[in-house]
């Protein structure tokens, strides 16, 4: 692709969408902000009758860890996606070469 005036400038129907690992993480990340609705303001409420202003601490570092391990997990799931014979095409990417024999 060149970045010339008039050039056509195509992208392949799911990068446009975002479909590497953006999709998955954003299914994920929701699904835990729905999650958190009803978890949070009980972890919240025993760590503070249990540990005081320390475990309301813990509890929020602990919700932090599991939202960046997901996003990790939904962004690398999404890169070895893209990496598929299958679905390389469509994303416009290239097979890695361990898959292509080489």
């Amino acid at each position: 692709m060149s970045c010339q005036p008039g050039a056509e400038f195509h992208q392949p129907r799911l990068r446009r969408l975002g479909g590497d690992g953006a999709l998955l993480t954003a299914i994920a990340v929701t699904g835990l902000s729905i999650g958190a609705r009803f978890y949070m303001p009980r972890a919240l409420n025993r760590a503070l009758s249990e540990y005081g202003s320390v475990g309301a601490v813990f509890v929020i570092f602990s919700w932090l860890i599991v939202i960046c391990v997901a996003s990790s997990i939904g962004i690398t799931a999404g890169a070895v996606a893209a990496q598929q014979p299958l679905l390389a095409p469509h994303l416009g990417t290239a097979p890695s070469a361990w898959q292509k024999g080489t």
